[in-house]
């Protein structure tokens, strides 16, 4: 069996002072349905749409073609962990549970000037399936470093949370999970991040030389993934990766760059496909 899939995911940068916030989700909602839009993207990843007017501004620009699936309410900014996930109505893909997941590590939140701590940061899980294959989704946003505290030991937590959340789905359910990592490839984390996953933003990282932040200017700081978990039952392979460009902070759309991801999914025997 061959799964084919494309996949956006982008952080959109909306926290409670980014400028022009309802001009720039319009816009980069409105560019996902445009560009390169045959066929439309499957899955639609976005994070820090932290407030409930804003998510509701992306709802409504892709309703034509998505249903979207969000997650609790908070006090402030008002949604947990500022995930959105959106499913192509026509895809053939059915949702059929959906789960959001706190992250039991975090910053200290008397630290408010850095937002994380209060953020309530965490991963969507989707389980979805297509001619009764199913398929896990994960829409995640890890902490951020500010400054000189990296915050490793906390991302590190947040990635075992997750890791062990997914150990109890079986190896014949492939897992995509996307996101911002807030993690450079040259971090040791990186290579932890990697023992278990297929990074298929890999080769565009390669080739660009470049990162998926706004103001960067060569891959260091490549923060953003499409990963797949490697298993022996399935392989996976992208098939196209692109950025969705910004041309300046928040000019037009946000301060990362969006990743714009088609991948193959082959089921395999042995560790040989099929």
């Amino acid at each position: 069996m061959t799964l084919r899939l494309r996949l956006v995911s982008w952080n959109l940068h909306g926290p409670p002072l980014a400028w022009r916030q309802r001009q720039r989700f319009a816009a980069a909602a409105t560019h996902i349905l445009e560009h390169r839009c045959d066929p439309l993207p499957d899955f639609i990843l976005l994070q820090e749409a932290w407030f409930p007017s804003k998510a509701a501004l992306l709802i409504e620009t892709l309703q034509p073609h998505y249903d979207s699936v969000g997650v609790p309410r908070a006090l402030f900014p008002g949604r947990k962990g500022g995930l959105l996930s959106f499913i192509r109505r026509d895809s053939g893909w059915q949702l059929r549970r959906s789960s959001f997941h706190q992250f039991e590590a975090a910053a200290e939140v008397w630290r408010f000037w850095e937002g994380d701590g209060a953020a309530a940061k965490g991963f969507q899980h989707l389980e979805l399936e297509r001619d009764g294959q199913p398929l896990a989704l994960v829409n995640t946003h890890l902490q951020a470093e500010y400054g000189e505290l990296r915050y490793t030991h906390i991302r590190r937590h947040q990635l075992d949370q997750l890791h062990r959340h997914l150990s109890a789905v079986p190896d014949s359910v492939p897992i995509i999970s996307a996101g911002d990592f807030n993690t450079r490839h040259n971090e040791p984390l990186y290579s932890e991040l990697e023992r278990r996953w297929n990074d298929l933003t890999l080769h565009l990282r390669f080739s660009c030389r470049c990162g998926t932040t706004v103001t960067a200017d060569d891959a260091s700081e490549w923060i953003d993934y499409v990963l797949t978990r490697r298993s022996p039952r399935w392989s996976a392979q992208a098939e196209s990766a692109d950025r969705i460009l910004s041309r300046a902070p928040d000019l037009p759309y946000s301060d990362h760059h969006g990743l714009d991801v088609t991948l193959r999914l082959e089921r395999t025997r042995h560790g040989t496909p099929l």
